[in-house]
């Protein structure tokens, strides 16, 4: 399992930007950009609000996942939310975190898969993948 911070991100000139701290109430009012498909992201957006006792945000701009959501939030006042992982990224496209009152959210996500001889290509390539990323973390924090 891999736990994933998530935060909500604007443009650098977005007005919400520049608050010490900005409570949900304040995010119902802008227009959200939201990924095609993500069930599960548009769940724990509704969960996030309706914790707070708010109606969630309305989506005004749903694409495919990529970087295209950058190109909107810095084009108008919109806001989106992704995985703190990629900050760095979002930073790269004059998008950056806002910084909330209370925790967007924290998410538990792992992969399960049925043991086959061999291994799925796909499976194979993923552990893979975690294993050269864990072993950098591991390296990097000797």
């Amino acid at each position: 399992l891999v736990d994933l911070d998530f935060a909500i991100i604007a443009g650098k000139e977005h007005p919400l930007v520049r608050k010490d701290s900005v409570q949900a109430a304040e995010l119902v009012e802008y227009p959200w950009v939201t990924l095609l498909g993500n069930y599960s992201g548009t769940t724990r957006l509704s969960s996030y609000f309706a914790a707070q006792n708010l109606s969630p945000p309305v989506s005004r701009v749903v694409i495919s996942p990529g970087v295209g959501n950058f190109g909107f939030l810095t084009s108008g006042n919109y806001l989106t939310y992704i995985p703190t992982g990629m900050l760095d990224l979002a930073n790269s496209y004059n998008c950056v975190p806002l910084r909330m009152a209370t925790k967007f959210w924290q998410a538990s996500m792992g992969l399960g898969h049925r043991n086959t001889h061999p291994p799925e290509a796909a499976v194979s390539a993923f552990v893979s993948t975690l294993r050269e990323d864990f072993e950098k973390d591991r390296a990097a924090n000797k």
